[in-house]
């Protein structure tokens, strides 16, 4: 009986040791953006018109997600001009966006949008409604927006490496959102290290504008190696100590019995 009370508390402080509790991590894409603001603005995301809006992004620029890490969401921050307040509520009938191994080098990117994706997964589709300051904005630069309410995925997107292709495509909002936060056609990286394209349709299929500016992203992602326990001395303490007393008690209880 004592070694099996004693082989259950340590089983279950191996247990303990070894559990791996899953942390999600925020990774702003080009990584060097992460805490500061672009130096353009994109309303590609959200129009009041219908859009659909690829870019591509070098694995380089995303420091942070690993091969096999899932992607479960996106999100956007406000351009950094105090003329570009808070953004506006607005419904789309339908925002839809798949992700994708990219097919092409950023340099020879097509501008029909399926022949630069490998293995596309449509992550999240359908309709999307926003609230009025879901993306807050105020700031002046060199200052930064905050990113604003994560859009989360339906299906996750598990990271293949190498250069990433996101496509969105949405109907017209019922309102414009807002300006979002963007790299310039002339930034120092475009078209080596990222580069978008977009056309005025819905579920659109070729590019009318080959080079546009680039929104700043930030993923949501969930290691693909589970961040290790962080054991607590006292716990193994306590786990310990209480094996101990329940030995002692199966002890005294054995003598007594024995002496009858």
């Amino acid at each position: 009986m004592i070694k099996k009370v004693l082989a259950a508390s340590l089983n279950f402080l191996g247990a303990a040791i070894t559990a791996s509790p899953t942390h999600a991590l925020n990774i702003t894409a080009p990584s060097a953006y992460t805490g500061t603001a672009g130096n353009g603005i994109t309303v590609a995301l959200f129009n009041n018109s219908n859009r659909t809006y690829q870019q591509q992004i070098a694995g380089s620029q995303l420091s942070g997600i690993a091969i096999g890490d899932s992607i479960t969401g996106v999100t956007y921050r406000i351009g950094s001009d105090i003329a570009r307040p808070n953004s506006l509520a607005a419904t789309f009938a339908n925002w839809d966006l798949t992700l994708a191994q990219a097919a092409n080098s950023i340099g020879s990117m097509s501008t029909t949008y399926a022949s630069n994706m490998t293995n596309p997964i449509l992550v999240r589709s359908g309709a999307l409604s926003l609230a009025a300051n879901d993306f807050i904005g105020g700031a002046t630069s060199p200052s930064v927006n905050p990113f604003g309410v994560k859009i989360s995925f339906t299906t996750p997107y598990i990271y293949q490496g190498g250069d990433l292709v996101f496509l969105v495509s949405h109907t017209a909002g019922s309102s414009p959102v807002g300006s979002f936060d963007a790299l310039l056609v002339s930034t120092s990286g475009y078209g080596t290290d990222f580069r978008a394209m977009f056309d005025t349709l819905y579920n659109g299929t070729t590019a009318e504008v080959s080079n546009t500016n680039f929104a700043i992203t930030q993923f949501t992602t969930i290691a693909s190696v589970p961040v290790p326990f962080e054991f607590s001395p006292t716990l193994g303490i306590g786990i310990l100590g209480g094996a101990w007393l329940v030995r002692r008690k199966l002890r005294k209880k054995s003598a007594i019995t024995s002496k009858k």
